[in-house]
């Protein structure tokens, strides 16, 4: 995932957080529809896959962080 990449899907996270803030607004007030809760379990859905790439994405990192590490140390260079 390029940083350009990250940051796209970051941007995504706000959109998505800003429909859920506008529809718990909605749910507060007693006025939820149908396509209401439609429209807040997309977000929700879309909102939990992109933080899932990013989690995911994250997690990678640090994998071949802790390898690079581990491979510096066998190559006796441990200033890593």
């Amino acid at each position: 995932m390029a940083p350009t990449s990250l940051r796209q899907i970051m941007q995504e996270i706000q959109v998505a957080d800003y429909a859920l803030h506008a529809a718990f607004r909605i749910i507060a007030n007693g006025e939820m529809s149908s396509e209401h809760v439609a429209a807040f379990l997309d977000a929700s859905v879309r909102r939990d896959r992109m933080m899932a790439k990013i989690f995911s994405y994250v997690a990678e990192l640090r994998k071949q962080k802790a390898y690079a590490v581990v491979d510096a140390h066998r190559n006796g260079n441990g200033n890593h």
